[in-house]
């Protein structure tokens, strides 16, 4: 696949406090009546090129609805302590 328009990169960074719990997110794609669009899973390798990992035709009022497994980078002492566990 040839891409010729305008590209989007989409991205988010969650704030959480303790106690608080995790938000449940999903990536949602709807196209308009007579519309399509083909939406790319994968990872960026350079700047010119993704290495796709899932790819999804939405057309004609479809709606694609992909919930989101999230995880949280532990922090600098959460880490140390997992490592110490591990010996």
């Amino acid at each position: 696949v040839t891409f010729t328009g305008d590209r989007h990169l989409h991205a988010v960074l969650l704030h959480s406090f303790s106690g608080q719990s995790q938000a449940s997110l999903s990536l949602v794609a709807r196209a308009r009546q007579f519309s399509s669009m083909l939406v790319v899973i994968g990872k960026i390798v350079s700047a010119t090129s993704i290495e796709p990992t899932f790819a999804a035709i939405v057309q004609n009022k479809d709606e694609l609805n992909i919930p989101l497994e999230l995880s949280t980078i532990p922090t600098p002492k959460e880490f140390k302590d997992a490592i110490e566990s591990l010996s």
